[in-house]
């Protein structure tokens, strides 16, 4: 508007001529989004709409010459909707445009030089729009994927450092779990058969730790010492480690399960990743064969006030 009143455009008055202006004026804000992403709707469709519009009152409201400001900044609107995504509008809209001018040329019987020359600057910003999209696209494909690498190497570092902290504090309670005993040895305390029985009793707590982190309840764990103390071989097994601790149910009945177990040699107590809420306990002697499934349910509804015991029981 400003450059219309500067350039005298709206002397002598046609009233189509401020309209043109208005138009074009009215595709500024049309354009204009805060947001970092192609325009939606009727908002996308109102770009290219105003720029024809801008265009054809324009034409019609001067004798040509004092159109080719006004032509060239429609242009622009259409050729910066292209840069920021809405392609097919803002092609559309500018094909349409070059459309108006060629058919104004016909009817008013303009010269081929007057028609290329009013659309030579339209066409290097519909050019220069189609690089820049095509740029920009390639920038932004570049950041969002260094982004991308970027949260990828500290996702794996926080994880390392998580693990690392982990296996830290790991390793200390395991530490202070045998840091006695070791130091009653290294003092020279003579290997008598209790603490023979002690060293042996330490070292499968310690490999249960590691092998079946899931099953180290306090009540399991007790359960399972006087099981070995007894002269049972006690194996945990579990691949669910990430998992939380069985509950207290569970383990209370695998615990009952181990120190009412008679003519016994071996127990072996696992749970799977498959089948997390489901815990098997194997009870083997010399002339029977004893399997049992605890199922877990401390993380839902109690049921029937405890943990479903199934009892499989076969003889050797």
């Amino acid at each position: 508007m400003a450059s219309g009143v500067l350039d005298g455009a709206f002397t002598p008055l046609n009233v189509w001529v401020p309209v043109a202006y208005l138009a074009a004026f009215a595709g500024i804000f049309a354009l204009t989004d805060a947001r970092d992403s192609p325009l939606l709707g009727a908002r996308a469709l109102a770009v290219p709409a105003l720029s024809i519009v801008s265009t054809l009152l324009i034409l019609l409201g001067t004798q040509g010459t004092e159109a080719y400001w006004l032509v060239n900044f429609a242009s622009y609107l259409t050729a910066l909707q292209i840069a920021r995504g809405n392609t097919a509008a803002g092609l559309s809209g500018a094909v349409l445009q070059a459309a108006c001018v060629g058919a104004w040329a016909v009817v008013t019987e303009q010269s081929s030089t007057v028609v290329v020359s009013m659309l030579t600057i339209p066409a290097t910003a519909l050019i220069l729009s189609a690089v820049w999209r095509t740029v920009l696209r390639g920038i932004v494909q570049r950041e969002r994927s260094h982004r991308s690498d970027s949260a990828e190497a500290e996702r794996v570092a926080t994880a390392a450092a998580t693990a690392a902290e982990k296996y830290r504090q790991e390793f200390e309670s395991i530490g202070t779990l045998v840091r006695p005993t070791l130091q009653r040895i290294s003092a020279g305390e003579p290997m008598t058969d209790d603490l023979r029985t002690e060293v042996v009793l330490l070292e499968a707590r310690v490999r249960d730790r590691i092998r079946a982190t899931r099953l180290q309840h306090p009540l399991l764990v007790a359960a399972a010492s006087r099981a070995r103390s007894r002269g049972i071989t006690v194996t945990m097994l579990s691949d669910a480690a990430e998992l939380r601790m069985i509950g207290d149910e569970a383990a209370r009945t695998l615990a009952g399960e181990l120190d009412a177990a008679a003519a016994v040699t071996r127990a072996t107590i696992s749970t799977t990743l498959r089948e997390p809420s489901r815990i098997t306990l194997v009870l083997d002697g010399p002339l029977s064969h004893r399997r049992l499934h605890v199922q877990d349910i401390s993380g839902d509804e109690p049921r029937n006030g405890g943990p479903v015991l199934f009892p499989l029981r076969s003889g050797l």
